[in-house]
């Protein structure tokens, strides 16, 4: 299958890029682009020439929103033969305050309207950070800072995370027991802790028992208290 990679402004560089293009990969990217980059400035300086686009409308909310955009520009001075697409969107918010973001691309804008472009590149990118939420925000504490360690223990640790995000996705979407409990407990950092309280203070003899008694109660599962240990 084709894919479009999606990253942030740490993947903006030329050796990055190179490889992405010399394996195939379409890909966008945050930017980030800083005052006085060749970048921004063959944007800017396209704005005079007619090699840069700009286009203005409003977002299904309502809210006012545009975007400026320049095909086949240097990504920056050292790298002028790394050629890419680039794409500056804002969006006003109803606080008042203003949303930027900024994209490079090997995608060609634009398409023909307004509604065909916003559908694609720029919604695609910034859906880029919507799977980290679970991750942030639901108890699986991916952005703790355990420290990179001797062996990439930071690394490890968030592998392991994102392991165990994928177990429970697909616990949510084929296991009946999963289901049923997390039904019953709400929400899902809810579900956590109650299966870490139970892991804490019980010998759990199959996930069948474990399961029931978060739907059903303890008298319905086979568990067993662990013993209180002494000094």
């Amino acid at each position: 299958m084709e894919m479009i990679l999606l990253q942030d402004a740490l993947s903006c560089n030329a050796p990055h890029i190179r490889l992405l293009k010399s394996n195939g990969y379409s890909f966008i990217i945050t930017a980030k682009a800083r005052s006085g980059s060749l970048l921004l400035k063959t944007v800017l300086d396209g704005l005079a020439n007619g090699s840069t686009q700009e286009l203005a409308g409003t977002t299904s909310k309502k809210l006012r929103c545009g975007y400026r955009y320049a095909n086949d520009i240097p990504l920056n001075h050292a790298n002028q033969d790394v050629r890419v697409n680039y794409i500056d969107y804002w969006e006003e918010r109803p606080d008042g305050t203003t949303f930027i973001y900024d994209c490079v691309t090997d995608i060609p804008s634009p398409p023909t309207t307004w509604r065909m472009w916003y559908a694609q590149p720029v919604p695609a990118g910034r859906w880029r950070t919507k799977p980290l939420t679970p991750l942030k925000i639901l108890g699986y504490n991916l952005e703790h800072n355990y420290g990179h360690g001797k062996q990439h223990l930071s690394t490890v640790f968030a592998t392991l995370m994102m392991l165990a995000f994928l177990i429970d996705q697909i616990q949510e979407a084929c296991c009946q027991y999963f289901q049923a409990a997390r039904t019953r407990l709400q929400s899902r950092t809810a579900l956590w802790e109650k299966m870490r309280g139970m892991f804490r203070e019980h010998l759990i003899s199959d996930w069948e028992s474990f399961y029931a008694a978060i739907i059903w109660g303890y008298e319905h599962a086979d568990l067993t208290p662990k013993g209180i240990r002494s000094g």
